[in-house]
Parts: C-alpha cells; sequence; structure tokens
C-alpha cells in the first residue's frame, strides 16, 4: 500500500528539482562537485585501464558565473562584518571564564568574612571585639600565605 500519494504535478516538480540540484547551476556549487558532476556514469571496474573522461561540455554559463561573484561582492562587507563579530563573541567569552575564574574565589572570601562577622554579633561581640577578631583572622590568613609562597 503506497502511503505517499503525489498528483503528476508534484512528480513533475519534484524531478525538475532533483534535475537542477543534480546539475549543480547556481551560486551554491563549490569547487569539488562540477556543474554535471552528479551527471557522469560511474566506470565499471575493469581490467585495463581507465578510459580518460571525456571533455565536459560548459554547462554553467558565464553570465551566471559573473552573477555568483557579483553577489558575493555585494555581500563581502556583511561577511567582514560577521567574522568581526563572531571573533567579538569569542573573546568575550573567553574574558567572561576568566572574570568568573578570579570572581568566583574572591565572592567566597567575602560570604566567609561576612558570614564569620555575622556569627560574632549573634555570639554578642561588641562592634570593638568584632573588629579585633577580624584583625586576628587577617593576620592569621597573612600568616598562612606567607609561610605557603615560599614552598611554591
Amino acid at each position: 500500500m503506497n502511503l505517499f500519494l503525489e498528483s503528476p504535478g508534484q512528480a513533475a516538480g519534484r524531478a525538475r528539482r532533483t534535475d537542477v540540484g543534480r546539475a549543480g547551476v547556481g551560486c551554491g556549487s563549490t569547487l569539488f562537485d562540477g556543474p554535471d558532476r552528479a551527471l557522469d556514469p560511474v566506470p565499471e571496474p575493469a581490467s585495463g585501464p581507465i578510459p580518460a573522461p571525456a571533455p565536459r561540455a560548459q554547462a554553467v554559463p558565464r553570465a551566471a558565473e559573473a552573477a555568483c561573484g557579483s553577489a558575493y561582492e555585494s555581500y563581502e562587507a556583511e561577511i567582514a562584518f560577521s567574522r568581526k563579530r563572531e571573533r567579538r563573541r569569542a573573546l568575550g567569552r573567553i574574558l567572561r571564564v576568566l572574570a568568573l575564574a578570579f570572581a568566583l574565589p574572591v565572592l567566597m572570601a567575602v560570604a566567609f568574612f561576612v558570614s564569620y562577622t555575622v556569627t560574632l554579633i549573634l555570639r554578642g561581640f561588641t562592634p570593638e571585639q568584632v573588629v579585633d577578631q577580624l584583625q586576628v583572622l587577617a593576620s592569621q590568613i597573612e600568616g598562612g600565605v606567607r609561610a605557603i609562597l615560599p614552598m611554591i
């Protein structure tokens, strides 16, 4: 049972689209797929040497090639802008990762100091005692850093 029913007009349109796609006419073709590359028969393996391919007819007129070239030239500014924008975006991504790498330890240290200060206040320390305790903590951190730096 065939579930894909199509009208004769749809079949003709599909055949026309595949023929145009096979012919490679237009600006979308690349250097590797010539205008009639898909239409060449594949040589069968034989015991003798493979015959040289026949010269190809020029399927794409020169006017179409000129149109492709002018279309590319008209979009050169947009292509250059797009490349610059991609470079800026890549640089932005790198800078965001570096900022996160430096900001995360700083934010953790600030959170530690804030929680330590709140703990001291909740335990009933006066403001002078809190400042004294923070100075002791800072001196302990400085001593630890001085002890670690010579090892590095």
